[in-house]
């Protein structure tokens, strides 16, 4: 689907979302491959039959011909093949017409669209996994190791990405074997912190908690950094002091996402604060306080108290500026100055 072609082509290849929903785009316009603005990975029972049909037109190109004679011909994988999850869309599929001039990018786009074809469509990687434990002096220690019986789909790309080694020819154990310890070292390691998001994680985060159409994610990234809410660097997301406000005016309160992306569209934050937290005017009792980046006022002139955000280098969070309107005092600030 659009999302699985989005994390890959930037994890691969460092295309942004934007950039691979409109080369999809173009090819689906030049004919090349079927509408890209899907969910589904999979397709009807009726499309089966063109599944032959599309493997020998890619058969015709010399750069596929090694991948498709490899192919177990009448024992295609029917696991793409769900009727349910393809009722109203169906997974990117590439179409009988073969393209002669790409442009570079277009070639990557269609290519990985191709191969994700070619193995959806073979048999599966049958994988032996061996686990040993050995005795050293009264302590175990366990390892693993992997040996390929059927590469399966996995040929296609050679692609055989493990966190178990991949050993083929491992020497033949049994229990009770005495074997020798050749060497000895300690393994130090240290605890890394989350790493930033990149265009890739992100997407694959949308995709697990999504409210809305997956066409909408590649967009509302995009329109994130226009607002500047988030900055792109090195492939990787950073936050601005823009994005922080907004995450903490909307943890005040929930909010519907809906609600979120109108009001960031508009650079509607006043409404957004009014939404998230409700504080009261401590002189005149009665106006709801502004909050902007730089201050907090009331709006009526006649009232006209205002107090800064930032004090001595320090901005006040929504929290710190109700703990002093209600309160008096806000808990421990560091950082001043």
């Amino acid at each position: 689907n659009m999302i699985d072609l989005q994390i890959e082509a930037n994890t691969k290849f460092n295309f942004t979302s934007q950039e691979t929903l409109e080369i999809a785009q173009s090819l689906f316009e030049k004919q090349f491959i079927t509408n890209p603005l899907t969910e589904s990975k999979y397709i009807h029972d009726e499309m089966w039959n063109k599944i032959p049909i599309l493997t020998r037109v890619l058969q015709e190109r010399e750069e596929y011909k090694k991948v498709t004679n490899g192919l177990k011909w009448g024992t295609f994988n029917k696991k793409i093949v769900n009727n349910q999850k393809a009722l109203n869309q169906h997974g990117i599929l590439i179409t009988d017409k073969i393209p002669s001039a790409l442009t570079v990018k277009e070639k990557v786009i269609y290519d990985m669209v191709v191969f994700r074809f070619l193995e959806s469509i073979s048999q599966a990687c049958i994988k032996e996994i061996s686990t040993i434990e050995l005795e050293v002096s009264h302590y175990k220690f366990s390892t693993q190791y992997c040996g390929i019986k059927d590469s399966g789909w996995c040929s296609i790309k050679g692609n055989f990405d493990s966190n178990i080694e991949i050993i083929q020819d491992f020497p033949v154990l049994k229990n009770g074997d005495e074997v020798k310890v050749k060497q000895v070292f300690i393994l130090e390691k240290k605890t890394k912190p989350q790493k930033l998001y990149t265009e890739a994680s992100l997407l694959a985060a949308i995709e697990k908690i999504r409210n809305e159409a997956v066409l909408f994610n590649a967009s509302l990234i995009e329109k994130l950094i226009v607002k500047n809410c988030i900055i792109r660097g090195n492939n990787s997301f950073i936050l601005t002091e823009k994005g922080l406000r907004i995450i903490e005016l909307i943890n005040q309160k929930s909010l519907k996402n809906t609600n979120i992306i109108a009001l960031i569209d508009q650079d509607n934050y006043q409404e957004i604060s009014s939404l998230s937290t409700k504080l009261y005017c401590p002189k005149c009792k009665n106006q709801q306080l502004i909050v902007t980046e730089i201050n907090v006022e009331c709006p009526e002139k006649t009232c006209n108290w205002k107090h800064f955000r930032t004090i001595c280098g320090v901005q006040l969070s929504i929290s710190e500026i109700e703990n002093l309107i209600y309160k008096g005092k806000t808990s421990l600030i560091k950082g001043f100055q």
